[in-house]
């Protein structure tokens, strides 16, 4: 996941240049953990339209900081795995390799890819449009203690990594040419106004 800290690379006038000349159709939402990307990927494929969850498939996986090799996921299934020493060598990382697979899929039709990762600086010339979800720290507070689907930011240095990053992220992905959505508000909100987004 991102540490506070991190920024994307100054590829917002590249991705505003290409929104509406290029033929690709492949719409990367992201946000921080809890923002609800993995609920809306869902409702976006009972909507019909074909959606990736970047964590669940595998596309974002834990990566070796010092040799870019991806681990297992088995080998770090628990957030007591996950110590802030252990973090200082893996970070979560997106395969370029699958991303690039989507987009080429993605020429003739629409796709979403769902996810965040410490790295995603590295496809952002992959996608048609960045959307990111942006929500309260109240919402994220309450998220993260209630969810069981994902324990990443139970363990308390990963949850101070996020309040950090929490505080800049929204003005930095604008900075580089994001769309920014109210992820605070209802499910069908939030999926009606990306539907917009992607279709403008």
């Amino acid at each position: 996941m991102f540490k506070a800290g991190i920024r994307i690379p100054e590829l917002g006038s590249f991705l505003a240049s290409r929104w509406y000349t290029s033929s690709m159709a492949l719409v990367y939402i992201t946000g921080l953990a809890s923002s609800g990307k993995s609920t809306i990927c869902e409702e976006l494929k009972r909507r019909g339209f074909e959606a990736h969850d970047a964590d669940k498939e595998g596309i974002n996986r834990w990566c070796n900081r010092t040799t870019g090799k991806f681990i297992k996921r088995w080998m770090v299934n628990k957030n007591q795995d996950r110590t802030k020493e252990w973090s200082k060598k893996y970070s979560w990382n997106t395969s370029r390799k699958k991303v690039e697979k989507l987009a080429i899929k993605a020429k003739n039709k629409l796709i979403f890819l769902c996810g965040i990762s410490a790295n995603e600086e590295t496809v952002w010339d992959l996608f048609t449009k960045v959307i990111c979800l942006v929500i309260n720290e109240t919402t994220l507070r309450n998220r993260i203690t209630t969810r069981t689907s994902n324990n990443y930011g139970k363990a308390p240095h990963e949850l101070r990594n996020l309040l950090e990053w929490h505080k800049t992220y929204p003005g930095d992905y604008l900075k580089k040419g994001a769309l920014v959505v109210d992820a605070n508000r209802p499910l069908n909100m939030v999926v009606e106004e990306i539907s917009k987004l992607t279709s403008e």
